[in-house]
């Protein structure tokens, strides 16, 4: 960004000490002219790239789903606008079964690109620009779904089962499924862990 910035200032230099140069003609005013086009052109570049730069922060890197701590504002933010609205909120979270197994067996290339096309289905399987899907880390996901109750959370999670059965050779997801209920943010999470969790370990899935 400094980098960026210490061109910027350079190149304008530069151009402004060129137009000193010129007669006090038109060819001064058109030259004052081309430095602020050229300011602008510069200014919107920058401000694309630090666009850019702020968007990529807020994803992971191996997915494309959005990380941890975009996901962690994303949830307080619709937990306050939930107990203020009353709207209902459901939050999904979920591990893969097998998924050391198939790594140890395949390769970890191999389990990358399995995680890549579980960030693909999950995409698939949720509304863009209402839900959020985040990976958060290793082999756990997260959905975010506001508007959404258990039941419509739970047939979301059994389309994305009905994706993932018998496409990687024997990986398949534990998942939890809780409605927000007023709780703090670590207390919500903890919920949804433990069900998923307690999935995994009773293989109910």
């Amino acid at each position: 960004m400094f980098g960026k910035v210490t061109w910027i200032l350079v190149a304008a230099y530069a151009v402004s000490l060129v137009v000193t140069m010129l007669p006090q003609t038109v060819e001064r005013v058109a030259g004052l002219s081309l430095v602020f086009v050229f300011l602008f052109l510069v200014q919107w570049r920058a401000y694309r790239w630090v666009g850019r730069m702020r968007a990529a922060a807020c994803l992971d890197g191996l997915t494309g789903l959005h990380n941890f701590a975009y996901f962690e504002k994303a949830l307080q933010r619709e937990m306050a606008a939930s107990l203020r609205t009353r709207q209902r909120l459901s939050l999904v979270m979920i591990d893969l079964d097998s998924f050391k197994q198939y790594n140890d067996r395949y390769g970890h290339v191999a389990g990358n690109n399995v995680l890549r096309e579980l960030g693909k289905l999950l995409r698939s399987c949720i509304r863009e620009g209402v839900d959020v899907a985040a990976r958060f880390g290793g082999d756990e996901f997260a959905l975010l779904l506001p508007g959404v109750d258990e039941r419509t959370a739970t047939r979301i999670v059994e389309r994305l089962r009905e994706k993932v059965a018998g496409r990687f050779d024997r990986v398949s997801i534990s998942a939890g499924i809780q409605e927000y209920r007023g709780e703090s943010l670590l207390k919500f999470l903890e919920r949804v862990d433990a069900l998923m969790y307690r999935e995994k370990k009773e293989g109910t899935r």
